[in-house]
């Protein structure tokens, strides 16, 4: 997708020009999901909190920030699926929207399936803490745990390895009230293989 990693003044402008690409190319992208209206909504939202946190600072507005910086983060993801469906892998068509082309890399990694039946707790827990569980990939050997969250500095992210029979990981040391995303993959002789779909979850 081409929009991790960024400060938030170049994730505004990037989701800006894509916004703006699809709207010019509106008799390609008939139907947009999300709307552009609702893009633009979100826009506008995390332009205010951005707008705060460079003006007046202070620990509610960056939160704030990051919440409307997340939110927006998964609107571009969805958009970003959309747009993966309407090109149905023509490169110029995604190009069209504004997207980046990222490469996908292809090894037997490829076929070694995501761990799924993922569950985050934090119920019952320390504050600052989650509780990650998922179901078992046979054979592996181990498995790897990424958690992340939107920030001043972009996208943070840490990784964990989690030895080949344990199915779960325990997170401590986070921001009580962040929204963190957490994803699992399995690790086999080749590397890492391909993620599972991001869980959305906040520690007390």
């Amino acid at each position: 997708m081409g929009l991790s990693g960024l400060s938030a003044t170049n994730f505004l402008f990037r989701c800006m020009t894509i916004k703006q690409a699809v709207s010019d190319n509106a008799a390609v992208f008939v139907n947009p999901n999300p709307t552009l209206v609702l893009l633009g909504v979100a826009l506008d939202q995390l332009t205010v909190r951005q707008t705060a946190v460079e003006n007046i600072g202070g620990k509610d507005n960056t939160t704030l920030r990051n919440v409307a910086w997340a939110d927006l983060f998964d609107l571009m993801r969805t958009l970003a699926i959309y747009v993966e469906g309407v090109a149905d892998g023509d490169p110029e068509i995604i190009l069209l929207s504004g997207f980046e082309l990222v490469a996908q890399r292809t090894t037997d990694n490829d076929t070694r399936p995501a761990p799924d039946k993922i569950l985050v707790k934090a119920d019952g827990l320390n504050l600052g803490e989650l509780l990650v569980s998922w179901a078992g990939v046979s054979p592996n050997q181990g498995y790897a745990v990424n958690i992340y969250i939107q920030n001043p500095d972009g996208t943070h992210s840490k990784d964990v390895s989690v030895k080949p029979k344990r199915l779960k990981h325990l997170f401590t040391g986070l921001q009580s009230g962040e929204r963190y995303s957490i994803r699992v993959a399995t690790l086999n002789s080749v590397g890492t293989g391909p993620w599972s779909n991001v869980l959305y979850h906040r520690p007390q």
